[in-house]
């Protein structure tokens, strides 16, 4: 006599093994079409292109940050150390720093009071004067337009023409005559 736990059993297993297809598991770095030669030793065109890419684009940032930086300190104009009369009627500041952003005053003061930026063209005007040009004043947001003297004026008015060093007009230094 036959068990009928044991025909149950593999006729459960015959209709399993039949009825499911069988399931065929490959390694995970493998493909249908994948080469017979090492991981390690394939070429993958994917990570190819990537790196070409990636490669691509950090020369042209790296060419863009370079394009950036000049030679010069940076947009600002800072003059340092001179005695200036901002307007006429005014006390001179003695030890002042004059910030120039573009073709205009940024900042005016004493040494102490005025913030100078890191990225600046700094200029030591020590020992000298600055006044505004004639009809002109040195205040926050005028233009930058201004008489560097050797000696200190009558006012603010050079008191003999031949005493103007430099000027800056507009921002920008110009000779002083």
């Amino acid at each position: 006599m036959t068990n009928p736990l044991d025909n149950k059993s593999r006729a459960s297993r015959l209709l399993r093994e039949s009825i499911w297809p069988k399931v065929y598991s490959r390694p995970w770095n493998s493909s249908p079409t994948a080469s017979r030669r090492p991981r390690n030793e394939r070429s993958n065109r994917s990570q190819r292109f990537t790196s070409g890419k990636l490669s691509c684009g950090l020369l042209i940032l790296t060419l863009i940050i370079l394009a950036g930086c000049q030679a010069k300190g940076g947009p600002y104009k800072v003059l340092v150390g001179a005695s200036v009369t901002v307007e006429e009627g005014t006390r001179p500041i003695q030890d002042a720093v004059i910030i120039i952003d573009g073709k205009n005053v940024r900042d005016v003061g004493d040494r102490n009071s005025v913030p100078v930026p890191n990225n600046a063209d700094r200029t030591d005007l020590t020992g000298r004067y600055v006044i505004p040009a004639p009809g002109k004043r040195i205040h926050n947001g005028e233009p930058a337009n201004l008489l560097i003297l050797d000696h200190a004026p009558a006012g603010i008015v050079p008191a003999n023409p031949k005493d103007v060093g430099a000027r800056i007009i507009d921002g920008e230094w110009a000779p002083a005559n």
